[in-house]
């Protein structure tokens, strides 16, 4: 009997839980999605076009979707805009096989102090870049999308965790600088 109960223990406390995870996992914000999305991989190859070969990215494109390319490269800053508190300053270093990434700061305009430095990765959603925002330890604070529109580049903040909004700005202009 002793050893029905302990068998019996083991399963309630490792294989209960372990099935409860994976049937309350379909409300997890991020690994369900990946795992279990039903053609995730035909999708993105199917969106891929081919450019010039003189140039080093790979255009990508959805339906009526923004199209990734080399002019959100470089250097853009939110500085001009009078009614802002902080400045946002964004590195976009590479565009390549539909993904964006670059380095995130915000300067405080009375002080001049940084908020730290903060990483970005995005990619194409409907009509603009759905865009990831990691702390400098690789923990998500935050999602915005970006879209340009003749020479600026517009930031919408959607969510941040931890992180102020006059830090990030839930709306802000950027221009790009050399």
């Amino acid at each position: 009997m002793s050893e029905f109960n302990t068998k019996s223990n083991i399963f309630n406390k490792i294989v209960v839980p372990v099935i409860v995870t994976i049937l309350v996992g379909g409300t997890s914000p991020w690994w369900w999605q990946e795992i279990f999305a039903k053609g995730n991989l035909e999708s993105k190859n199917n969106d891929v076009t081919e450019t010039d070969s003189n140039t080093s990215t790979a255009e990508i494109s959805h339906p009526n979707s923004i199209v990734l390319d080399d002019r959100f490269l470089g250097n853009w800053s939110s500085e001009g805009d009078i009614r802002a508190s902080h400045i946002l300053e964004l590195e976009i270093e590479t565009v390549s096989n539909g993904e964006l990434s670059g380095i995130l700061r915000s300067r405080n305009i009375e002080s001049g102090g940084y908020s730290g430095v903060m990483s970005i990765i995005g990619e194409p959603k409907s009509d603009a870049i759905a865009v990831e925002i990691f702390d400098g330890r690789g923990f998500e604070v935050g999602e915005a999308e970006l879209s340009l529109e003749d020479e600026t580049l517009t930031w919408r903040l959607n969510r941040s965790q931890g992180i102020s909004e006059e830090t990030l700005p839930s709306l802000s202009y950027l221009w790009k600088y050399e």
